[in-house]
């Protein structure tokens, strides 16, 4: 099972880190996505990334991040151009702490 881990600094960005992570096929990629708080909210393109032959990736987004309104972070699994939307389950999704949102 794919998991990750969230290192946030609001005024700076994030580090996602995850471990057993499949390789992406050809042609695709992994994109992050911002999951707003906000019921009916679209989520918010963060980056593409790949995943190393051993299942780990890194993904550094530099910049702010609007805590009050940004609930989680999320994986998917897109082409490698990217997308607006996300268009296919899940990989990875995590929750941000109360304490930081």
């Amino acid at each position: 099972q794919p998991k990750g881990r969230i290192f946030v600094n609001p005024s700076r960005g994030f580090v996602l880190i995850a471990s057993n992570l499949p390789q992406a096929p050809a042609g695709k990629a992994y994109e992050l996505w911002l999951i707003p708080k906000a019921k009916g909210g679209q989520p918010i393109r963060s980056g593409m990334f790949q995943s190393e032959s051993d299942g780990t990736a890194m993904h550094v987004e530099q910049g702010a991040v609007d805590m009050a309104n940004t609930a989680a972070l999320a994986v998917t699994l897109e082409v490698d151009t990217g997308v607006d939307a996300p268009t296919s389950a899940l990989v990875i999704f995590a929750p941000l702490p109360p304490a930081l949102q």
